[in-house]
């Protein structure tokens, strides 16, 4: 299982990692610009799931992508 810091592929990564966590935890999303080295928080943000994805061995997965929702929609100032 993966920990703290390191790459998480699966949801039963993530759960293991966040077991500890109260419901009420927040959540960010945080990208690193490629060209400077900064880091910007993606946020806010929305769930998405796609379902039925088959990979490449025939096992059916779904799968859930965070994703920066616009922020001026939510009154947040941007560069």
């Amino acid at each position: 299982m993966a920990k703290i810091g390191e790459r998480l592929n699966t949801i039963g990564e993530l759960r293991e990692v966040i077991k500890h966590m109260d419901d009420a935890d927040q959540i960010c999303i945080e990208t690193i610009d490629l060209e400077t080295g900064d880091t910007q928080d993606l946020y806010p943000l929305y769930v998405d799931e796609i379902e039925g994805i088959r990979l490449s061995d025939g096992t059916n997965v779904s799968e859930i992508r965070f994703c920066q929702m616009d922020q001026k929609e939510w009154g947040i100032k941007t560069k």
